[in-house]
């Protein structure tokens, strides 16, 4: 499949006239694998759980946890299961972990290469342990994408200049100062810029006022929550969220303490994308209307969603 952007998605959505198949418990086998590769853009696999900072805006601050890895054989399991689907969309290889202090990562993307040669694997970083020579080994392992955030300290307030400070320091400590003159900038709110590495590599800087722009990831930073949302969702449809435990998640703003929707050790991929449970609520939170649990607070792709219902839906 082409990867659809998560701001294009909703007009991908209510273009494909088979769509109701994501809100039905498809039984047919080849059936599941055609609907789970059409609209399936990214699946997350947390390989481990350890994360080195505590930023205000995650719930790590709050609910930190020890260095925990997926075990090998449910970490092969996934991989054979995507391959026996015949997946080509892209693989993120986190959720609420740092992935550079993973000592099995760049083994783990060569398998992920080897298996899946034309899925596309990221992650994002906040880039505290990454060098020159890290890069190159991901780069090297099969890594197509990697996506740094430097994130603000507890309690720090954003100030432009400072972090203008901050992002040439970084892109100096990588030997690309030169891409400090290259950014693209929003007031109060953004630096970016994307560079592009030999092999269709790609490595994105950024620093993101998340304190003001993030999401409560699940009802876990209050500061951010909304009141009663009722814009409908389509993370659930686009993505298949796997924890380190092997525990299904409904998307990536859920942290380790939200419900759990099964278990990839129990059931396949495609049971559990297609089982009772995931179907009932990707159903629920892609209606109009006033949302439950941690969806009801969430502020999360509202910004991609049309304020009214499309008649086509």
């Amino acid at each position: 499949m082409s990867y659809v952007r998560c701001i294009d998605y909703w007009d991908f959505l209510s273009k494909q006239d088979d769509k109701d198949m994501v809100f039905q418990c498809v039984d047919d086998p080849e059936q599941r694998k055609a609907v789970f590769n059409k609209y399936v853009n990214i699946v997350h696999m947390e390989l481990s759980t350890y994360c080195n900072r505590r930023c205000s805006y995650c719930p790590i601050a709050v609910y930190p946890r020890e260095q925990e890895y997926m075990q090998d054989e449910l970490f092969r399991k996934v991989i054979d299961e995507l391959y026996e689907i015949g997946y080509t969309g892209s693989i993120s290889l986190n959720l609420y972990n740092e992935p550079l202090y993973d000592e099995k990562l760049e083994d783990r993307i060569r398998r992920i290469k080897e298996k899946l040669p034309q899925c596309y694997i990221h992650f994002n970083s906040n880039g505290d342990k990454l060098t020159v020579e890290r890069l190159e080994s991901l780069w090297e392992a099969g890594l197509n994408q990697i996506r740094v955030t430097l994130q603000t300290l507890p309690n720090e307030e954003w100030r432009d200049e400072k972090k203008r400070a901050e992002f040439k320091r970084f892109l100096q400590k990588i030997g690309k100062e030169e891409y400090f003159e290259k950014r693209t900038e929003t007031q109060n709110k953004c630096i970016e810029v994307e560079i592009s590495f030999p092999g269709n590599r790609r490595f994105f800087l950024q620093c993101m006022n998340w304190s003001v722009y993030g999401a409560d990831r699940g009802g876990n930073v209050k500061d951010l929550s909304i009141e009663k949302r009722t814009a409908p969702c389509i993370y659930p449809i686009r993505e298949f969220c796997i924890a380190c435990d092997g525990s299904v998640k409904l998307c990536c703003n859920m942290y380790f303490n939200a419900p759990d929707y099964g278990n990839i050790r129990d059931k396949g991929i495609l049971d559990h994308y297609f089982g009772k449970p995931l179907v009932k609520c990707r159903k629920s939170v892609f209606e109009y209307g006033e949302k439950w649990g941690a969806c009801s607070t969430c502020n999360s792709g509202i910004e991609f969603v049309p304020s009214e219902p499309c008649a086509e839906l």
